[in-house]
């Protein structure tokens, strides 16, 4: 549900790339009013939820590594979001990264 409303909220602002567009609009409201990048922590906790419930060690072992690098990939995709929305950092201070009320 939390990538549902994510893509919803960010219609024409979406992107198959990780880089935003420079004409990109910053997008506070609905699920980003409580996580800055809810396609991301959507994604690891669906292969986290598989993984687990089918008991798959190596599945549970690649959901951390997608983890790390998704978490690696938000450090660069907010040093741009910063550059190009002055207002993203102070956002960025009062909201989780990918899992809302955890990380």
């Amino acid at each position: 549900m939390m990538m549902v409303n994510a893509l919803w909220e960010l219609k024409g602002n979406v992107s198959v790339w990780a880089w935003a567009s420079k004409d990109n609009v910053l997008v506070i409201r609905g699920v980003f009013q409580v996580v800055r990048h809810p396609l991301y922590g959507g994604l690891v906790l669906v292969c986290g939820s598989i993984a687990i419930l089918q008991g798959n060690v190596d599945k549970i072992a690649l959901t951390v590594v997608l983890a790390a690098l998704l978490d690696k990939l938000v450090e660069m995709e907010e040093a741009q979001l910063c550059e190009m929305h002055k207002s993203y950092c102070s956002y960025a201070k009062n909201k989780k990264k990918m899992i809302p009320f955890i990380y």
